[in-house]
């Protein structure tokens, strides 16, 4: 018999996968690389252009930090008119500290140099330092200043003024007269009185006066504001000291800071070379170092209503820049999963609602009068009242206690290192992109103006 052959085994043929494992990477990784570029334009959505800037507005949300931008966009319920326009961070010490206050960073940012806290564009020589707002009008460009706490106060007076101490207000007031800016609207009426009339400046010493003598109109009142201004230049000081808070404003009385801000910008649209105008929220910071999260997260809204303002006009004004960045953030804002309707019912600051309580109200009545809670619980009652081992005035413990009913954490009453977040649109906003420093940005605005810093600021 024939032996029957065993079947030979066929041979298995491999098939090559048509992408190796090193291909299916590679198109991982530029899929990726793709996702995040199509991302990043979608939050930084800036005209891609070398072109130069004829307009530029720097606007400054004080103290205003990464927690601070979440806890208002979670208080508005939907994105903030900001958000698309992030760009990168910026670092803010000083030169001697590092955490700075607001006369360094704004300085800073004013003279892309950096100083040692408390200065005012001042070297650490002691030598006045060019701004980037003297070195525009001496360029030919309009000016101006639009804050919501006194004009002379630490972060508008780097933009004017050159003091070794933020505190000379007075002084501070002198320079703000002599640098005869287009249009400049916040608070701070009593600085430029003397005590005769209610003011701080010695008896004699009436800077209105002087201002008018300079060719400034000087404007009080809401009323007066919204007639039809001349095209010289414009002081508006609508408060004797920082302007009320967005909460506690009395919308009759006293203006926004986007209505001061829409004011400013049509003076200031009509001049022929452009225009430089500096934004300052500048009470965000005052409700940080407060520890008042309702006052925090309205003051914040509204700044965002006036980017808002100036975007539209950004984009309906072309060679607009519009930068915004903060100078420092303040308090040690953290927050946590908690409800924002106490804030959004909130009608006072804490301050106010005990100021009512020691003026002879019951605590209880205008503790539900200001924030609607009816009552504290026995531990909130000891810290208010009774707890010795914290060193905080009531006000800002009665606040901080409203804070925790939110999950909202303040861990200082002070400023804090935390980078802060920096937003651009239009000509040159590129250039503001990645982790740079707060000096950068001041150095940055002078590249983009072409202004020459080489001259010796004047004084009054």
């Amino acid at each position: 018999m024939k032996k029957l052959k065993k079947p030979t085994k066929r041979k298995r043929i491999k098939k090559k996968s048509p992408i190796s494992f090193w291909g299916i990477l590679f198109i991982l990784i530029v899929v990726t690389c793709i996702s995040v570029t199509l991302l990043f334009f979608h939050t930084a959505p800036f005209p891609m252009t070398d072109s130069k800037p004829k307009n530029l507005i720097l606007m400054i949300p004080d103290g205003l930090g990464p927690d601070g931008v979440g806890l208002a966009r979670s208080f508005k319920g939907k994105p903030l008119h900001l958000d698309q326009y992030l760009v990168g961070m910026v670092q803010t010490n000083a030169t001697n500290v590092k955490v700075t206050d607001s006369s360094a960073a704004a300085t800073a940012y004013a003279t892309g140099k950096k100083v040692v806290y408390n200065t005012i564009s001042i070297d650490n020589k002691g030598q006045a330092l060019p701004t980037i707002m003297e070195a525009a009008k001496r360029q030919g460009k309009g000016t101006g200043i639009v804050v919501t706490s006194r004009i002379t106060h630490a972060t508008p007076a780097c933009f004017y003024a050159h003091t070794s101490n933020r505190h000379e207000e007075l002084r501070i007031a002198k320079y703000l007269i002599h640098s005869k800016l287009d249009i400049a609207l916040g608070g701070g009426l009593s600085w430029f009185l003397p005590y005769s009339e209610g003011g701080k400046q010695r008896p004699g010493h009436n800077l209105l006066n002087k201002a008018k003598e300079k060719g400034y109109r000087v404007i009080t009142t809401l009323k007066q504001l919204r007639k039809s201004l001349p095209q010289n230049p414009i002081l508006g000081l609508f408060s004797r000291d920082h302007m009320p808070y967005e909460l506690e404003r009395n919308p009759d009385l006293k203006p926004s800071l986007s209505e001061m801000t829409k004011i400013a910008l049509n003076h200031l649209k009509k001049k022929p070379e452009g225009f430089f105008l500096m934004v300052e929220g500048s009470l965000i910071d005052q409700a940080a170092h407060a520890s008042d999260a309702a006052l925090f997260v309205n003051e914040a809204i509204e700044f965002d209503n006036t980017v808002a303002l100036c975007m539209k006009f950004a984009q309906n004004n072309p060679g607009t820049l519009v930068v915004i960045v903060p100078d420092h953030e303040t308090g040690g804002l953290a927050v946590g999963e908690g409800d924002l309707n106490l804030l959004k019912n909130s009608k006072l600051s804490s301050e106010a609602i005990w100021n009512n309580y020691q003026n002879g109200q019951p605590f209880e009545e205008a503790l539900l009068q200001g924030t609607g809670i009816t009552e504290l619980t026995v531990s909130e009652n000891y810290y208010l009242f009774l707890d010795q081992r914290v060193m905080l005035p009531p006000h800002i413990r009665l606040a901080r206690i409203i804070s925790w009913r939110s999950n909202i954490l303040w861990a200082t009453i002070d400023h804090s290192l935390v980078d802060v977040p920096i937003y651009a649109y239009g000509p040159g906003s590129k250039e503001f992109r990645g982790v740079i420093d707060n000096s950068d940005v001041g150095n940055k605005i002078i590249s983009l103006f072409d202004l020459d810093m080489s001259f010796k600021p004047s004084k009054p």
